[in-house]
């Protein structure tokens, strides 16, 4: 397997951990993991970001409030995880890199290509959070489980419980969870509806840059209409879609990452 390099950044004032692989003489590809994704494991972002280091030299930040990084001072949208994206980039000199996103990490790429789009060379998302109806019934039962985990879990709940649930909702490794720090992640739980909601500010028409759009015919969180939907939109882009579900890519990286180079080469 791919060395993966496991780095650490302080951005405007939060520790942001990061991973790097691959080579620096190949393309610079931003990648940014899902809500709930893992480091590690059968379906956890290393699989990914090794298949992605084949041809990219890989930067994977771990979103504030996910896996090892600190969590935000306040409730965030896709706006502030955008800007502190681009306060990472700058801290790492980076400009107009490849950037992808699954999931919530697709919707923050999105914000971000909308946001600065003079600093993305090509956008990837991958079942992405975007716009759609928000009837699902994902998110009804996220926002209920959001609710419970604030009034109850933060409160009342034993330490090892809290970890458990952090692992499984937000992929905190359990040993990062202390007594001394739980009471800083009371704030992640209001975080995906903030998320959700603020991606409806994206006015598509207006990001122009190459956009892919890979699909999980299957996915039932962020369905294949919402992608149909922002290809009519979206003046740049392109879907593709393979059979599986909402985490296809975790599932089958090789063949997601296929579809991404074999787009990339047609495009050149």
């Amino acid at each position: 397997m791919t060395a993966i390099q496991n780095e650490m950044k302080t951005i405007a004032g939060l520790d942001t951990h990061y991973r790097t692989a691959g080579s620096k003489s190949n393309p610079t590809l931003i990648f940014l993991n899902g809500w709930a994704t893992k480091l590690d494991g059968p379906k956890g972002s290393d699989r990914v970001i090794c298949e992605l280091a084949k041809h990219f030299y890989v930067i994977c930040p771990e979103a504030p409030g996910l896996m090892r990084s600190q969590p935000p001072p306040e409730v965030w949208g896709f706006p502030q995880y955008a800007e502190h994206l681009h306060a990472f980039l700058q801290s790492l000199e980076i400009e107009k890199p490849i950037m992808m996103g699954h999931s919530f990490g697709g919707g923050a790429m999105l914000m971000y290509a909308y946001l600065y789009p003079g600093n993305v060379s090509q956008l990837v998302l991958v079942n992405a959070a975007i716009k759609g109806k928000r009837i699902q019934f994902f998110y009804k039962t996220a926002s209920v489980l959001q609710f419970v985990s604030k009034r109850i879990l933060f409160p009342f709940a034993s330490l090892s419980i809290a970890r458990r649930v952090l692992y499984r909702v937000n992929g905190v490794p359990t040993e990062i969870v202390t007594r001394e720090n739980l009471g800083s992640y009371a704030v992640m739980p209001s975080v995906p509806p903030a998320y959700i909601a603020s991606v409806e500010s994206v006015k598509y028409p207006k990001v122009t840059t190459p956009t892919l759009l890979v699909w999980g015919t299957e996915d039932s969180v962020t369905p294949l209409h919402w992608a149909e939907r922002a290809l009519g939109e979206l003046p740049n882009a392109k879907l593709v879609t393979l059979p599986g579900v909402h985490g296809v890519l975790y599932e089958d990286p090789a063949k997601v990452v296929d579809i991404f180079i074999e787009h990339l080469n047609k495009a050149n």
